[in-house]
């Protein structure tokens, strides 16, 4: 296996994070408003939901744009011990992903 480019998706990632991020102002927003207004059963399920976006936002953060990396492949168990999968395959390139941990 000879990896010959390595491309990040910068614009996947940031699909996935800007409304990541917009929900969660938006829903830290409203949460704090009923907090102050003193609606104790709207704060509970607003903290619930803002709480699940932040922990989506952290595994967005931590998990970092995906990356393909193209090469050339003769031999397929190689690729698969070294923690790769092979996504597609484009005439005698292969595009290859690293295996989430």
């Amino acid at each position: 296996m000879e990896i010959l480019a390595e491309t990040t998706l910068w614009g996947l990632y940031l699909a996935a994070l800007i409304p990541v991020l917009i929900s969660m102002i938006a829903c830290a927003a409203v949460t704090i408003d009923s907090i102050i207004d003193k609606d104790v059963s709207n704060s509970i399920v607003l903290i619930s939901t803002t709480s699940f976006i932040v922990l989506l936002l952290t595994i967005l953060l931590i998990e970092g744009p995906p990356v393909e990396y193209y090469a050339i492949v003769t031999d397929h168990n190689e690729v698969y011990s070294q923690g790769y999968e092979v996504d597609r395959q484009e005439g005698e390139l292969t595009i290859l992903t690293k295996r989430s941990r």
